[in-house]
């Protein structure tokens, strides 16, 4: 593992060229992104020998906007740069600081964190705006939450060909597509903007990225929030054959409300019987997929145990999942511009898949591809709907030739003052557990939303109060502290209408 000492005095090395670059701001040219000020700043391929190859990275940034701000700046007290990332690996970053954006994780531009710090985002190394872009999308694999024996074949001989293919293009670079070069890339940003240290907000993976650069550059870090937190310690494959029973125990709070409400929706009188009615309804969609689902086409059985895994942890939205199952189960046709198309988490299309599967072979993967083929049959049976199985089939790193440039940065907690974790009670892409553990390795505080599955928690409609624990520590300068919330109400059932 590398110390945050040593690593910190590594990076100091030979980067004065790179942290006194001219910076350039200009209107960002993407319609997108329109509003937002964009710049590229060169880094080092490799920080282990920065007089080479250099790369870039894309950054946006929106200025502090409020009076709030300007007052702050008056008296010398402006909170200074927030660096925002959404997630990922693999994730494009620069749309963040928006009012809005299409990666749903809120819009930051339009919250109380934007009248106070410029937010700056930076597209990681090889995603979005960043060049050059490790671009292997066309071998992203299908989601198939339960792969019968073909299916896990052609999985196999995808990750095979995806990883053959992406390393023969990208060979040269994916050694050095690491969280830590990324962390230091953004301690590149930092530099070029000519501020002494940052804050920090992260969602999901991003909390990982938030993590190691606090513990590589803990002079550097003024405040920090992980939301929807990885643990500190682990695999990046345990990570996410994690989500599996985490969206099992969302599913089963569904059917124990849709039973409830039978007398609404007639899908079961208990929890095992809806169960079984949506594996039902699943077996049925595998032999003759639906045609008239609004937004997908046809709906095979793979498709929906996708959308049931991963919208039953929206309890906000309970009402139109359990329409959506109550149409299927009884033929009912769907009405247009009816129920919205849910996609599933799986769908990898706003990633650079590439990026995500040239970090994640940071951490060991068995090499032998029938290690994983008694834990596929064993998901599929325990944990049928969401993504969860699909991550015990081989990945590309069950057959990457390659190795990382240096070993994965282990988290230091202790070079944190303080941060602040969020974390909802049955998140199933970052569960609660690894959170909860991230914050105690941290000594940090902890915003728990209970008897909810949200993910992406600060900003998004439902979770006022996890967002005003956030502010008080990020805006108003308070100490972090433990906060419970309760997660967004549950709806009450509506008739479906045929």
């Amino acid at each position: 593992m590398v110390s945050g000492a040593q690593a910190v005095a590594e990076t100091h090395t030979g980067l004065d060229r790179f942290h006194e670059q001219p910076l350039t701001w200009e209107p960002c040219p993407e319609t997108l992104l329109e509003g937002l000020e964009c710049a590229d700043v060169q880094v080092p391929l490799d920080y282990a020998a920065p007089e080479g190859r250099t790369i870039t990275v894309a950054v946006s940034r929106a200025r502090a906007s409020g009076e709030q701000s300007s007052r702050a700046q008056a008296s010398g007290e402006r909170r200074g740069t927030l660096f925002v990332n959404p997630g990922g690996p693999g994730i494009s970053a620069r749309h963040m600081p928006l009012p809005e954006n299409p990666q749903g994780i809120g819009g930051l531009g339009d919250q109380r964190i934007a009248q106070v710090y410029d937010l700056i985002a930076m597209d990681p190394r090889g995603t979005g705006g960043s060049s050059p872009r490790i671009a292997c999308e066309e071998h992203a694999a299908p989601p198939l939450p339960r792969p019968d024996e073909a299916e896990y074949e052609q999985l196999t001989d995808l990750a095979r060909e995806g990883e053959r293919d992406c390393q023969e293009r990208f060979g040269n670079l994916r050694p050095h597509v690491s969280t830590a070069n990324t962390a230091r890339d953004m301690d590149v940003v930092r530099a070029v903007l000519g501020e002494d240290s940052l804050s920090y907000l992260g969602f999901s993976y991003g909390t990982t990225l938030g993590a190691v650069y606090g513990t590589l550059f803990p002079e550097r870090l003024d405040r920090a929030v992980l939301d929807s937190a990885m643990p500190p310690e682990g695999t990046h494959r345990e990570q996410y054959t994690q989500m599996a029973p985490a969206h099992t125990a969302n599913v089963d709070r569904f059917t124990v409300w849709l039973a409830e409400h039978d007398d609404v929706y007639g899908l079961g009188e208990d929890a095992e019987e809806v169960h079984g009615l949506l594996l039902e309804v699943s077996d049925r969609l595998a032999a003759d997929p639906r045609e008239d689902v609004p937004g997908w086409g046809p709906l095979d059985g793979h498709g929906f145990d996708a959308i049931m895994g991963d919208h039953a942890r929206y309890q906000q939205n309970w009402d139109v999942a359990a329409d959506f199952v109550w149409r299927l189960a009884n033929d009912e046709p769907f009405p247009e511009n009816g129920t919205p198309r849910m996609d599933p988490i799986a769908e990898l299309n706003p990633y650079t898949h590439g990026v995500l599967m040239t970090v994640m072979c940071e951490t060991p993967w068995p090499t032998d591809p029938e290690v994983y083929r008694s834990e596929t049959a064993e998901f599929a049976q325990a944990h049928p709907f969401g993504p969860g199985t699909f991550w015990t089939v081989p990945q590309w790193c069950t057959f990457a030739g390659w190795e990382p440039a240096e070993p994965p940065v282990e988290i230091d907690g202790e070079a944190f003052d303080d941060a602040l974790v969020v974390q909802a009670e049955f998140d199933a892409q970052t569960p609660y557990e690894g959170g909860e553990a991230l914050a105690e390795h941290l000594g940090a505080a902890m915003v728990t939303v209970t008897d909810d599955g949200g993910h992406g928690l600060y900003g998004a409609a439902g979770y006022s109060c996890a967002t005003e624990a956030v502010d008080a520590y990020l805006v108003d300068g308070h100490a972090p502290e433990d906060v419970s919330c309760a997660g967004p109400a549950i709806p009450e059932p509506i008739p479906p209408l045929p």
